[in-house]
């Protein structure tokens, strides 16, 4: 499948609707397949997502594939690996999923989108950060590469990948990512890093 499904991305009317105008003014074909679900072609960005109108890039199965091999020898405890994993479909997860996963539990099991997941993560992020719990916090910052590589904020994900804005413990980072999703800086101002 090309495009990726819209519920995977969207659980309300409001973000559907959202969905549906941006695509009649930017004048790209809506898919609506038998199942009444909604494919988005790969190439459409979408600036109307949810309430906080933040820019979602819907990312096709071969480009998350792709990207799983990219950084698969940097992601040597397979973190981001395994949150890209959670949007691929269950043809494409399957190799990378335990042998008693079955297609509807797959199908069934709860879908964010990106920008929810970062946010949703946000408060264990800064607890491990704040109390130096290193191994925890770098994991933290692995996560939110890989949601924010599957949003699209390339600005960020950059930011995050540079080894220079990592100490303290990721602090600078989970720092820019909430300026930009608005959300409570939560810096207890500890720039030690023992």
């Amino acid at each position: 499948m090309k495009g990726k499904t819209m519920d995977s991305f969207v659980q309300d009317r409001d973000a559907l609707e959202s969905w549906i105008q941006l695509s009649k003014k930017s004048q790209n074909a809506l898919i609506v397949s038998s199942l009444g679900k909604i494919q988005i072609p790969s190439s459409l960005t979408i600036k109307a997502l949810k309430k906080n109108k933040k820019e979602f890039t819907v990312r096709t199965q071969e480009e998350i594939l792709a990207r799983m091999n990219e950084i698969k020898d940097d992601d040597f405890f397979g973190f981001e690996t395994g949150d890209l994993v959670d949007y691929l479909d269950f043809e494409h997860a399957q190799p990378f999923l335990q042998e008693d996963v079955v297609k509807k539990q797959w199908e069934d099991r709860d879908k964010f989108t990106p920008e929810e997941r970062i946010k949703d993560y946000m408060n264990f992020a800064w607890e491990k950060a704040n109390n130096k719990r290193g191994i925890s916090a770098s994991r933290s910052i692995s996560h939110m590469r890989a949601w924010l590589w599957l949003a699209g904020n390339q600005e960020l994900l950059d930011f995050s990948n540079e080894d220079d804005n990592y100490a303290p413990y990721g602090k600078p980072i989970l720092s820019k990512i909430c300026e930009y999703y608005g959300l409570t800086d939560q810096d207890n101002g500890d720039t030690s890093c023992s």
